[in-house]
Protein backbone atom coordinates (compact mmCIF):
# COMPACT_ATOMS: atom_id res chain seq x y z
CA UNK A 1 0.00 0.00 0.00
CA UNK A 2 2.46 2.55 0.56
CA UNK A 3 4.03 2.11 -2.54
CA UNK A 4 0.68 3.06 -3.84
CA UNK A 5 1.32 6.26 -1.73
CA UNK A 6 4.37 6.93 -3.02
CA UNK A 7 3.68 6.97 -7.05
CA UNK A 8 0.00 8.61 -6.46
CA UNK A 9 2.07 11.33 -3.69
CA UNK A 10 4.74 11.96 -6.85
CA UNK A 11 2.13 12.12 -9.37
CA UNK A 12 0.38 14.49 -7.91
CA UNK A 13 3.24 16.79 -6.98
CA UNK A 14 4.95 16.25 -10.90
CA UNK A 15 1.37 17.93 -11.76
CA UNK A 16 1.30 21.07 -8.93
CA UNK A 17 4.39 22.00 -10.09
CA UNK A 18 3.23 21.76 -13.81
CA UNK A 19 0.37 23.92 -13.08
CA UNK A 20 2.35 26.05 -10.60
CA UNK A 21 4.76 26.79 -13.54
CA UNK A 22 2.07 27.73 -16.00
CA UNK A 23 0.43 30.02 -13.73
CA UNK A 24 3.86 31.70 -13.32
CA UNK A 25 5.34 31.62 -16.99
CA UNK A 26 1.41 33.40 -17.64
CA UNK A 27 2.13 36.01 -15.36
CA UNK A 28 5.20 36.83 -16.97
CA UNK A 29 3.76 36.69 -20.69
CA UNK A 30 0.75 38.16 -20.24
CA UNK A 31 -0.29 40.32 -23.85
CA UNK A 32 -2.83 43.15 -24.86
CA UNK A 33 -4.06 44.05 -28.16
CA UNK A 34 -6.35 46.59 -29.69
CA UNK A 35 -8.19 46.75 -33.02
CA UNK A 36 -11.24 48.81 -35.29
CA UNK A 37 -12.61 47.30 -38.20
CA UNK A 38 -15.33 49.36 -39.93
CA UNK A 39 -18.73 47.56 -42.03
CA UNK A 40 -21.18 49.46 -43.92
CA UNK A 41 -24.38 48.39 -44.92
CA UNK A 42 -24.95 46.12 -41.91
CA UNK A 43 -28.54 45.43 -40.77
CA UNK A 44 -28.09 43.01 -38.24
CA UNK A 45 -25.01 41.91 -35.92
CA UNK A 46 -24.81 38.39 -33.67
CA UNK A 47 -21.96 38.74 -31.53
CA UNK A 48 -20.70 35.56 -29.17
CA UNK A 49 -18.26 36.22 -26.82
CA UNK A 50 -17.72 33.45 -24.12
CA UNK A 51 -14.44 34.97 -23.25
CA UNK A 52 -15.65 38.58 -21.76
CA UNK A 53 -18.03 41.57 -22.33
CA UNK A 54 -19.98 43.20 -25.19
CA UNK A 55 -21.05 47.49 -25.08
CA UNK A 56 -23.09 48.22 -28.30
CA UNK A 57 -24.11 51.89 -28.70
CA UNK A 58 -25.92 53.67 -31.06
CA UNK A 59 -23.97 56.27 -33.83
CA UNK A 60 -23.55 56.69 -37.09
CA UNK A 61 -24.32 55.05 -40.56
CA UNK A 62 -21.90 52.37 -40.27
CA UNK A 63 -20.86 49.41 -37.68
CA UNK A 64 -17.39 50.26 -35.94
CA UNK A 65 -16.00 47.03 -34.19
CA UNK A 66 -13.32 47.89 -31.30
CA UNK A 67 -11.74 44.96 -30.04
CA UNK A 68 -9.34 44.93 -26.48
CA UNK A 69 -8.00 41.59 -26.49
CA UNK A 70 -5.58 40.41 -23.35
CA UNK A 71 -3.85 36.83 -23.08
CA UNK A 72 -1.23 35.18 -21.44
CA UNK A 73 0.29 31.73 -23.80
CA UNK A 74 -2.09 31.59 -26.57
CA UNK A 75 -3.69 34.54 -28.16
CA UNK A 76 -7.76 34.99 -28.28
CA UNK A 77 -9.76 33.86 -31.76
CA UNK A 78 -11.45 35.73 -33.73
CA UNK A 79 -13.79 35.76 -36.38
CA UNK A 80 -15.47 38.64 -38.11
CA UNK A 81 -18.11 36.92 -41.13
CA UNK A 82 -20.08 39.25 -43.47
CA UNK A 83 -23.35 37.20 -45.16
CA UNK A 84 -25.42 40.01 -47.01
CA UNK A 85 -26.55 42.47 -44.58
CA UNK A 86 -25.30 40.46 -41.70
CA UNK A 87 -22.29 40.62 -39.87
CA UNK A 88 -20.91 38.08 -37.27
CA UNK A 89 -18.34 38.50 -34.57
CA UNK A 90 -16.88 35.39 -32.95
CA UNK A 91 -14.70 35.56 -30.01
CA UNK A 92 -13.04 32.58 -28.39
CA UNK A 93 -10.26 32.09 -25.89
CA UNK A 94 -9.35 29.05 -27.30
CA UNK A 95 -9.57 27.80 -31.35
CA UNK A 96 -11.80 25.76 -32.30
CA UNK A 97 -9.18 23.11 -33.58
CA UNK A 98 -5.87 21.77 -31.71
CA UNK A 99 -4.79 21.64 -28.11
CA UNK A 100 -3.91 25.18 -26.49
CA UNK A 101 -3.33 26.52 -23.14
CA UNK A 102 -5.08 29.83 -22.25
CA UNK A 103 -4.54 30.86 -19.23
CA UNK A 104 -6.08 34.90 -18.08
CA UNK A 105 -7.75 35.72 -21.46
CA UNK A 106 -10.42 38.03 -22.43
CA UNK A 107 -11.61 39.75 -25.25
CA UNK A 108 -13.81 43.26 -24.47
CA UNK A 109 -15.99 44.24 -27.94
CA UNK A 110 -17.21 48.00 -27.98
CA UNK A 111 -19.17 48.27 -30.85
CA UNK A 112 -20.90 51.34 -32.49
CA UNK A 113 -24.04 50.87 -34.54
CA UNK A 114 -26.85 52.31 -37.07
CA UNK A 115 -29.78 52.95 -34.38
CA UNK A 116 -32.10 50.43 -36.15
CA UNK A 117 -29.70 47.08 -36.32
CA UNK A 118 -31.19 44.40 -34.91
CA UNK A 119 -28.75 42.65 -32.66
CA UNK A 120 -28.34 39.36 -30.59
CA UNK A 121 -26.02 39.71 -28.37
CA UNK A 122 -24.15 36.14 -26.28
CA UNK A 123 -20.85 37.04 -24.07
CA UNK A 124 -19.38 35.65 -20.76
CA UNK A 125 -19.72 38.77 -19.10
CA UNK A 126 -21.48 41.98 -18.80
CA UNK A 127 -23.57 43.05 -21.90
CA UNK A 128 -24.87 46.61 -22.76
CA UNK A 129 -26.92 47.85 -25.02
CA UNK A 130 -27.43 51.85 -25.71
CA UNK A 131 -29.54 53.82 -28.33
CA UNK A 132 -30.69 50.96 -30.67
CA UNK A 133 -33.98 50.68 -31.32
CA UNK A 134 -33.85 47.47 -33.47
CA UNK A 135 -34.51 43.86 -32.41
CA UNK A 136 -32.46 43.64 -29.40
CA UNK A 137 -31.76 39.78 -28.08
CA UNK A 138 -29.41 39.12 -25.03
CA UNK A 139 -27.87 36.13 -23.66
CA UNK A 140 -24.83 36.90 -20.52
CA UNK A 141 -23.52 34.47 -17.82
Amino acid sequence: MSGRWRTGGSLFSVLVLLIGGVVAASAFTGQSTDGTAHHAGVRRLIVQNPGGRITVRAGGPQVTVRHHLEWAMTRPWLVERRDGPALTLLAACTPPTGVYVSVDCSVRYDIEVPPDIDVDLTASGPIAVTGVRGQVTVQSG
